[in-house]
């Protein structure tokens, strides 16, 4: 009788001991819990997977208090509810869910949602078994009329296109997959996981509040763009296993390329920015180094202002970019991910594919030849008249008078350590009729025979250069 009560003392300790970790399990935070999930209830041996991820409001991209969301697969027909745990206490939320078009934002997405105000000791079902977003603001800080959740189905797509809708595996509460073969992709595209025609949920009326839609970089909520690597065949498959806390938790990308092609480079490159108030009529043309594969500019910068890139003239096609794959040197970026400079000047502004690489440098530019100096750069070499900033423009005097034959006339080179590689003539250019006219990926240009003590001005920003 003795062993045996030693016995039921073990067992009585065993049992305390294990109802201690699962309390623990449970840390404090918003829950989706109920029969139409995978998680029974805050006190399950899988609590921890039921806990959303704390909000990021889309419209400021910063951490709000009472802002939650969370992906999750939902049984039709059973209910589920929301539990705010806090230590010990429990506060259990639901809804009157409405089916209803989304509140109307920019970029939002399109489909038909359900929503409902929160509130207490409520229990909620969806019609059908499917797989759904959950954005909700407890209205924490008493700026909205009321607390809010809105509850989602979600299709996935690529790119936020109906075009490319993915293939779900079947329902399943823990696991699910999405999956499209065969899209055809050129290096430099980019890509997100999106659904519902859009980027965005806005979580109330009332106030810019919103919730991304999409995955990024590092499968996280409204993340960079995922850059395609080489130019092919790709199989997208988007695997979600159920899992608390922060989004990116959930979700694997396993998308490879299935075939690689051989890389073509694009008819050509423009920039953009606030240098020219981001309109496209103003964008400027990248020149192609000679005989590389890759697009300079020259441009007077301010610090702070942004500037992208893209293959062509329009923000809803081509390859609108602010980095190449491996890496972007000499910039930041700003709340819209555009490139910036640290400091108002002058910079050489070279888009490489052949390097996978974006530079940007303090721009140098010389002048060469009879009318400064004779002098003729070799290769890597920084040589010649260098011109010096006055105001917004570049400017530099001609030491002598050269004739307009093959070899002579105003000839101008830019410099930077992004071109080092490359004769000084694979990124020349001359003034012709006033206007900055580059050699590129041509021949020799047209010679203007120049006097000596003429002062040469160079706007590269307006694209004209002036013989004074």
């Amino acid at each position: 009788m003795g062993v045996l009560a030693m016995g039921a003392l073990v067992v009585a300790g065993c049992s305390k001991k294990n109802d201690k970790v699962v309390d623990e399990i449970a840390e404090d935070g918003f829950y989706v819990v109920g029969a139409a999930t995978a998680v029974e209830s805050v006190t399950a041996d899988n609590a921890a997977k039921g806990l959303m991820g704390a909000g990021i409001n889309e419209f400021d991209k910063t951490a709000r208090a009472g802002l939650y969301e969370k992906y999750v697969a939902l049984e039709g027909g059973k209910e589920f509810e929301l539990v705010l745990k806090e230590g010990t206490a429990e506060t259990h939320y639901g809804a009157e869910l409405k089916e209803s078009d989304p509140y109307d934002v920019a970029n939002g997405i399109t489909i038909k949602v359900l929503m409902g105000e929160l509130k207490q000791n409520l229990k909620m079902t969806v019609p059908t078994s499917g797989f759904y977003h959950i954005a909700l603001d407890l209205n924490t800080n008493n700026d909205l009329p009321n607390a809010s959740i809105i509850v989602a189905p979600v299709e996935w797509e690529i790119n936020a296109s109906s075009d490319r809708k993915m293939t779900a595996s079947e329902f399943n509460k823990e696991k699910m997959t999405w999956t499209l073969k065969g899209v055809e992709l050129k290096k430099g595209d980019k890509y997100k996981y999106a659904y519902g025609n859009g980027w965005k949920i806005k979580v109330t009326p009332a106030a810019e509040v919103n919730i991304e839609t999409n995955l990024g970089e590092g499968m996280k909520s409204g993340a960079a763009d995922i850059i395609i690597a080489n130019s092919g065949k790709y199989d997208f498959e988007l695997v979600w296993n159920l899992a608390g806390g922060a989004i990116e938790k959930n979700f694997t990308d396993n998308t490879k390329c299935t075939e690689q092609y051989a890389e073509t480079l694009p008819d050509n490159v423009y920039m953009i920015g606030n240098y020219c108030g981001w309109a496209w009529e103003n964008a400027s043309d990248m020149v192609q180094v000679n005989g590389y594969d890759a697009f300079w500019t020259v441009k007077y910068l301010k610090a702070g202002e942004g500037f992208k890139f893209n293959t062509v003239k329009n923000w809803d096609e081509g390859k609108d970019f602010t980095k190449l794959m491996n890496a972007t040197e000499g910039t930041g970026t700003d709340k819209d991910g555009n490139l910036t400079i640290a400091a108002d000047g002058f910079y050489l502004l070279l888009v490489d594919y052949a390097a996978d690489k974006i530079t940007v440098e303090p721009a140098q530019v010389y002048g060469v030849g009879a009318a400064f100096g004779n002098v003729w750069p070799a290769a890597g070499e920084a040589t010649g008249t260098l011109f010096t900033a006055e105001g917004e423009t570049l400017v530099a005097t001609t030491t002598a008078a050269s004739e307009g034959d093959a070899d002579g006339g105003l000839r101008m080179y830019v410099y930077g350590a992004c071109l080092e590689a490359h004769d000084w003539w694979k990124h020349e250019f001359v003034i012709l009729n006033g206007k900055i006219e580059y050699r590129g990926n041509g021949g020799d240009q047209e010679r203007v025979a120049v006097a000596a003590g003429k002062k040469i001005i160079l706007d590269f920003n307006a694209g004209t250069g002036t013989i004074q």
